[in-house]
C-alpha cells in the first residue's frame, strides 16, 4: 500500500498546484474584479 499511499499523496499534490496556478492565473487575467464590487456593496 505504500506505492498507492506515494501515488495518491502525488495526485492531490499535483491537483493543489493546478488549483494555486488556475488561481494565480486568473487574478493575473484580472478575472476578480467582482470582489472590490462586493466590499462596496450595500448589502455587507
Amino acid at each position: 500500500t505504500a506505492d498507492r499511499d506515494v501515488a495518491a499523496a502525488t495526485v492531490v499534490a499535483i491537483r493543489g498546484l493546478a488549483a494555486v496556478g488556475h488561481t494565480v492565473k486568473m487574478l493575473s487575467e484580472g478575472k476578480f474584479i467582482g470582489i472590490p464590487e462586493m466590499k462596496e456593496s450595500p448589502l455587507l
